[in-house]
Protein backbone atom coordinates (compact mmCIF):
# COMPACT_ATOMS: atom_id res chain seq x y z
CA UNK A 1 0.00 0.00 0.00
CA UNK A 2 2.60 2.26 0.73
CA UNK A 3 4.51 1.66 -2.49
CA UNK A 4 1.29 2.07 -4.11
CA UNK A 5 0.55 5.52 -2.44
CA UNK A 6 4.14 6.47 -3.44
CA UNK A 7 3.64 6.26 -6.73
CA UNK A 8 0.51 7.88 -6.89
CA UNK A 9 1.89 10.72 -5.04
CA UNK A 10 4.86 10.80 -7.77
CA UNK A 11 2.63 10.67 -10.09
CA UNK A 12 0.77 13.71 -8.86
CA UNK A 13 3.83 16.10 -8.61
CA UNK A 14 4.36 15.56 -11.85
CA UNK A 15 1.05 16.46 -13.31
CA UNK A 16 1.09 18.88 -11.03
CA UNK A 17 4.22 20.69 -12.46
CA UNK A 18 2.88 19.97 -15.90
CA UNK A 19 -0.18 21.86 -15.24
CA UNK A 20 1.90 25.24 -13.45
CA UNK A 21 4.11 24.93 -16.97
CA UNK A 22 0.61 25.17 -19.52
CA UNK A 23 -0.54 27.64 -16.65
CA UNK A 24 2.59 29.69 -17.58
CA UNK A 25 2.41 29.31 -21.22
CA UNK A 26 -1.27 29.92 -21.26
CA UNK A 27 -0.50 33.36 -19.29
CA UNK A 28 2.34 34.41 -21.54
CA UNK A 29 0.22 33.84 -24.82
CA UNK A 30 -2.45 35.85 -23.21
CA UNK A 31 0.46 38.45 -22.14
CA UNK A 32 1.64 38.37 -25.98
CA UNK A 33 -1.39 38.92 -27.15
CA UNK A 34 -2.38 42.19 -25.26
CA UNK A 35 0.47 43.83 -25.96
CA UNK A 36 0.27 43.06 -29.99
CA UNK A 37 -3.15 44.55 -29.46
CA UNK A 38 -1.78 47.95 -27.54
CA UNK A 39 1.13 48.00 -30.11
CA UNK A 40 -1.16 47.77 -33.16
CA UNK A 41 -3.71 50.09 -31.26
CA UNK A 42 -0.73 52.64 -30.31
CA UNK A 43 0.01 52.89 -34.12
CA UNK A 44 -3.89 53.76 -35.01
CA UNK A 45 -4.66 57.57 -36.17
CA UNK A 46 -8.38 57.08 -35.95
CA UNK A 47 -10.60 58.73 -33.01
CA UNK A 48 -12.47 55.04 -33.21
CA UNK A 49 -9.72 52.61 -32.93
CA UNK A 50 -8.32 55.34 -29.31
CA UNK A 51 -11.09 55.29 -28.07
CA UNK A 52 -11.84 51.78 -28.39
CA UNK A 53 -8.14 50.93 -26.66
CA UNK A 54 -8.86 53.52 -23.61
CA UNK A 55 -12.02 51.90 -23.02
CA UNK A 56 -9.99 48.51 -23.04
CA UNK A 57 -7.13 49.45 -21.02
CA UNK A 58 -9.73 50.67 -18.73
CA UNK A 59 -11.43 47.53 -18.72
CA UNK A 60 -8.26 45.92 -17.68
CA UNK A 61 -7.23 48.00 -14.84
CA UNK A 62 -10.39 47.64 -13.68
CA UNK A 63 -10.06 42.92 -13.98
CA UNK A 64 -7.03 43.42 -12.64
CA UNK A 65 -8.18 45.21 -9.91
CA UNK A 66 -10.78 43.27 -8.83
CA UNK A 67 -8.54 40.18 -9.12
CA UNK A 68 -6.08 41.68 -6.76
CA UNK A 69 -8.98 42.24 -4.29
CA UNK A 70 -10.31 38.34 -4.67
CA UNK A 71 -6.38 37.06 -4.10
CA UNK A 72 -6.36 39.31 -0.82
CA UNK A 73 -9.48 38.11 0.58
CA UNK A 74 -8.97 34.65 -0.52
CA UNK A 75 -5.82 34.65 1.38
CA UNK A 76 -6.96 36.48 4.17
CA UNK A 77 -10.15 33.99 4.63
CA UNK A 78 -7.06 30.89 4.49
CA UNK A 79 -5.44 32.35 7.43
CA UNK A 80 -8.53 32.99 9.47
CA UNK A 81 -9.50 29.11 8.43
CA UNK A 82 -5.87 28.24 9.46
CA UNK A 83 -5.77 29.91 12.80
CA UNK A 84 -9.14 28.73 14.05
CA UNK A 85 -8.53 25.09 12.87
CA UNK A 86 -5.33 24.86 14.57
CA UNK A 87 -6.79 26.53 17.48
CA UNK A 88 -9.70 23.57 17.88
CA UNK A 89 -6.78 20.69 16.78
CA UNK A 90 -4.84 22.41 20.04
CA UNK A 91 -7.79 22.17 22.74
CA UNK A 92 -8.90 18.43 20.79
CA UNK A 93 -5.47 16.45 20.97
CA UNK A 94 -4.42 14.15 23.42
CA UNK A 95 -0.82 15.28 22.89
CA UNK A 96 -0.42 19.38 22.63
CA UNK A 97 2.78 19.15 23.78
CA UNK A 98 3.98 17.39 20.65
CA UNK A 99 2.18 20.15 17.92
CA UNK A 100 2.53 23.39 17.31
CA UNK A 101 -0.59 23.32 15.25
CA UNK A 102 -2.15 22.81 11.73
CA UNK A 103 -1.28 24.42 8.28
CA UNK A 104 -3.52 25.08 5.53
CA UNK A 105 -1.47 25.79 1.94
CA UNK A 106 -2.55 27.78 -0.90
CA UNK A 107 -4.36 24.65 -2.23
CA UNK A 108 -6.57 23.95 1.50
CA UNK A 109 -4.24 20.85 1.85
CA UNK A 110 -3.42 20.08 5.79
CA UNK A 111 -0.26 20.20 6.99
CA UNK A 112 0.76 19.53 10.61
CA UNK A 113 3.59 21.35 12.66
CA UNK A 114 5.11 19.56 14.88
CA UNK A 115 7.21 21.15 17.81
CA UNK A 116 10.31 21.93 16.38
CA UNK A 117 10.08 21.06 13.00
CA UNK A 118 8.51 22.75 9.92
CA UNK A 119 4.87 21.76 8.47
CA UNK A 120 4.49 18.43 6.45
CA UNK A 121 1.92 17.37 4.57
CA UNK A 122 -1.24 15.82 6.79
CA UNK A 123 -0.78 12.29 4.54
CA UNK A 124 3.06 12.15 5.03
CA UNK A 125 3.14 11.68 8.73
CA UNK A 126 0.41 9.41 8.41
CA UNK A 127 -1.72 10.02 12.04
CA UNK A 128 -3.62 7.38 13.91
CA UNK A 129 -6.97 7.22 12.84
CA UNK A 130 -8.31 9.03 15.91
CA UNK A 131 -5.68 11.83 15.12
CA UNK A 132 -6.74 12.05 11.62
CA UNK A 133 -10.71 12.16 13.08
CA UNK A 134 -9.53 15.43 15.29
CA UNK A 135 -7.78 17.22 11.99
CA UNK A 136 -11.19 16.70 10.12
CA UNK A 137 -13.42 17.75 13.20
CA UNK A 138 -10.58 21.02 13.31
CA UNK A 139 -11.29 21.49 9.50
CA UNK A 140 -15.03 21.36 9.61
CA UNK A 141 -15.51 23.23 12.72
CA UNK A 142 -13.31 26.18 11.23
CA UNK A 143 -14.98 25.95 7.59
CA UNK A 144 -18.81 26.85 9.50
CA UNK A 145 -17.25 29.69 12.11
CA UNK A 146 -16.01 31.11 8.94
CA UNK A 147 -19.01 30.29 6.65
CA UNK A 148 -21.37 33.89 5.94
CA UNK A 149 -24.16 31.60 7.04
CA UNK A 150 -23.65 29.16 9.95
CA UNK A 151 -24.85 25.72 8.82
CA UNK A 152 -26.47 22.82 10.89
CA UNK A 153 -23.47 19.93 11.31
CA UNK A 154 -24.30 16.42 11.00
CA UNK A 155 -21.49 14.26 13.18
CA UNK A 156 -22.04 10.49 12.25
CA UNK A 157 -20.24 7.85 14.91
CA UNK A 158 -18.49 10.80 15.60
CA UNK A 159 -15.81 8.63 18.61
CA UNK A 160 -16.06 5.26 16.58
CA UNK A 161 -11.46 5.38 16.17
CA UNK A 162 -11.03 8.21 19.12
CA UNK A 163 -8.77 6.77 22.45
CA UNK A 164 -10.59 8.30 25.92
CA UNK A 165 -8.31 11.07 25.88
CA UNK A 166 -10.07 11.96 22.48
CA UNK A 167 -13.53 11.08 23.04
CA UNK A 168 -13.84 13.13 26.18
CA UNK A 169 -11.97 16.07 24.44
CA UNK A 170 -14.33 15.73 21.56
CA UNK A 171 -17.77 14.93 23.30
CA UNK A 172 -16.95 18.43 25.46
CA UNK A 173 -16.09 20.71 22.33
CA UNK A 174 -19.36 19.49 20.20
CA UNK A 175 -20.82 22.62 21.91
CA UNK A 176 -18.50 24.74 19.29
CA UNK A 177 -19.40 23.02 16.27
CA UNK A 178 -21.98 25.38 15.28
CA UNK A 179 -25.81 26.57 16.08
CA UNK A 180 -27.06 23.06 15.49
CA UNK A 181 -24.97 19.85 16.17
CA UNK A 182 -26.53 16.85 15.15
CA UNK A 183 -24.68 13.30 16.88
CA UNK A 184 -25.33 10.36 15.03
CA UNK A 185 -23.68 7.55 17.53
CA UNK A 186 -23.94 3.67 18.22
CA UNK A 187 -25.08 2.97 21.69
CA UNK A 188 -21.86 1.99 23.09
CA UNK A 189 -20.23 4.94 21.90
CA UNK A 190 -21.15 7.45 24.52
CA UNK A 191 -21.40 6.05 28.25
CA UNK A 192 -23.93 7.38 30.36
CA UNK A 193 -21.79 9.46 32.08
CA UNK A 194 -20.15 11.41 29.50
CA UNK A 195 -24.09 11.90 28.04
CA UNK A 196 -24.62 13.53 31.63
CA UNK A 197 -21.93 15.93 31.36
CA UNK A 198 -23.73 17.44 28.34
CA UNK A 199 -27.08 16.85 28.90
CA UNK A 200 -27.61 20.88 29.39
CA UNK A 201 -26.76 21.29 26.12
CA UNK A 202 -29.25 19.08 24.48
CA UNK A 203 -32.16 19.95 22.64
CA UNK A 204 -34.11 16.49 22.09
CA UNK A 205 -32.97 12.79 22.31
CA UNK A 206 -34.03 10.47 18.89
CA UNK A 207 -33.45 6.80 18.75
CA UNK A 208 -33.68 4.80 15.20
CA UNK A 209 -35.16 1.18 15.29
CA UNK A 210 -35.77 -1.30 13.24
CA UNK A 211 -39.27 -2.33 12.86
CA UNK A 212 -40.14 -5.71 13.67
CA UNK A 213 -42.28 -6.50 10.75
CA UNK A 214 -39.72 -5.69 8.03
CA UNK A 215 -36.12 -6.14 8.87
CA UNK A 216 -34.99 -3.57 5.80
CA UNK A 217 -37.07 -0.47 7.26
CA UNK A 218 -36.09 1.82 10.45
CA UNK A 219 -38.67 3.95 12.20
CA UNK A 220 -37.41 6.82 14.44
CA UNK A 221 -39.24 8.51 17.48
CA UNK A 222 -38.49 10.26 20.81
CA UNK A 223 -35.99 9.10 23.32
CA UNK A 224 -35.79 10.00 26.70
CA UNK A 225 -31.95 10.14 26.66
CA UNK A 226 -31.65 7.04 29.26
CA UNK A 227 -29.31 4.51 28.11
CA UNK A 228 -31.41 0.99 28.28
Amino acid sequence: KQKKYDELNIDNEVKKAEFARNTETLKAGEREYSNAVSANSARATTFQVIKAQAIVNICQKTLDGYTEIINSLVNTERENIEKEMSKSFMELTNNPELYDGLVLDKDYRILIKQMGFKPKPAWEIAPSSGQSAIIAFSFIIALNHKALRSAPVVVDTPTGRLDPVHTNNIIKFWQNFGNQVFILYQPNEISAKQLSSIQHLISHHYTAKRKPTNADESYISKWDGVPE
